[in-house]
């Protein structure tokens, strides 16, 4: 309440601007089992169709609402994002809403006189977001295989850059943050990153990072990187065609933990599409593979259409998963000015019980 009666206030004053949004939306499964009380915090639906085609393997839980907050600076100096992380299952905590703020400090020298050229300077602090590395992964899915994050939602990260040449990103969670180790052992450490993207070209980009102690690996160090193709903008074409890949590793021999990711996407006005490959390797054990493609139809104004389908071979030696998993789902939406309504629908051959479970997603969002 104290945040929202700030940013109230803070709209009376002159050269501010006010923005943001809500979310809400609620799964209805059908199934054998599925409301036992050891499964039902496992949903695996793609169940936030308010955005772009989501991983349908995605381990969440269903939303009551989400909110977000903007306020900002009309000369671009300053931005404060408020975030909420939604309220699953009326479990209500301490944290359900934080910030972060980002200062233009190219623009701020600026205002004092000082032209610092092509180079560019962003300082960013806060407590709602875990510091992602620079991508160029194209992640049309949005189901984020190409990434390793800091540890930690406490993040201080500062983004230098020159033009579209290069540009850098430095920071972490300057905490401490408790977590297990490899042998089931407490241990605390901070978790810090390091990245880099290069655009040499229009149409060609290629980016690299370094993370320890991250979000996927604690107690370990994770290389990655990420390379995107526009055949569309090399070539000259008159719609949208290009290729990503991206490939992570952990730096630790108890474990060997590598994921890859392949990505085509493509289409025009109308019609836009992609099809993605995703094989993750450790030590000792089968690989698991994800094949997903998926469409977008932008035939009828105002009413977006999503179709896609995935398939998932997971490790057969981990008894909680299963050995291959088919999913068919879709999204419709239909905007009403700022308010968008949407439902998704979607079929999984196998939940966590083994049997097949349809799943039926209701949602909504309002911009202002």
């Amino acid at each position: 309440i104290a945040a929202v009666l700030l940013l109230a206030t803070a709209t009376l004053f002159a050269g501010v601007s006010f923005g943001g949004s809500f979310s809400a939306g609620y799964t209805f499964a059908f199934g054998k089992n599925i409301n036992e009380p050891d499964k039902k915090d496992s949903l695996v639906f793609a169940n936030d169709s308010v955005e772009q085609i989501k991983d349908w393997k995605k381990d969440v839980t269903s939303e009551e609402g989400g909110l977000s907050l903007k306020v900002s600076d009309d000369n671009g100096l300053w931005t404060v994002n408020f975030k909420s992380f939604g309220v699953a299952d009326g479990d209500f905590d301490d944290n359900q809403f934080a910030a972060n703020a980002t200062i233009n400090v190219t623009k701020a020298l600026a205002a004092t006189g000082i032209d610092a050229g092509d180079f560019s300077v962003k300082l960013n602090a806060g407590a709602n977001e875990k510091v992602a590395p620079l991508k160029a992964y194209a992640d049309i899915n949005g189901d984020n295989n190409w990434r390793a994050r800091t540890a930690g939602m406490n993040s201080v990260y500062a983004d230098i850059a020159y033009g579209k040449l290069v540009e850098v990103r430095i920071g972490g969670d300057p905490t401490t943050i408790p977590y297990y180790n490899n042998d089931k052992e407490v241990v605390e450490n901070e978790s810090f990153l390091i990245s880099a993207k290069t655009s040499p070209i229009d149409g060609v980009s290629a980016a690299a990072f370094y993370v320890y102690n991250s979000d996927n690996a604690a107690e370990e160090g994770v290389v990655g990187g990420s390379a995107d193709v526009n055949i569309a903008k090399l070539v000259g074409l008159d719609c949208t065609l290009g290729l990503s890949v991206a490939d992570w590793f952990v730096l630790d021999d108890k474990t060997n933990k590598n994921q890859f990711a392949a990505e085509v996407y493509g289409g025009i006005d109308m019609v836009t599409g992609f099809a993605e490959f995703v094989i993750a390797s450790e030590k000792d054990k089968d690989p698991s593979m994800d094949l997903k493609i998926g469409a977008a139809l932008n035939v009828v104004e105002n009413l977006p259409i999503e179709v896609y389908t995935g398939i998932n071979f997971e490790n057969k030696d981990d008894a909680k998963r299963q050995d291959t998993v088919v999913c068919i789902g879709g999204n419709v939406g239909y905007a009403l000015g700022s308010i968008n309504l949407g439902l998704n629908v979607e079929y999984l051959s196998k939940y966590t019980t083994g049997e097949p479970v349809f799943a039926v997603t209701p949602n909504m969002s309002i911009s202002f």
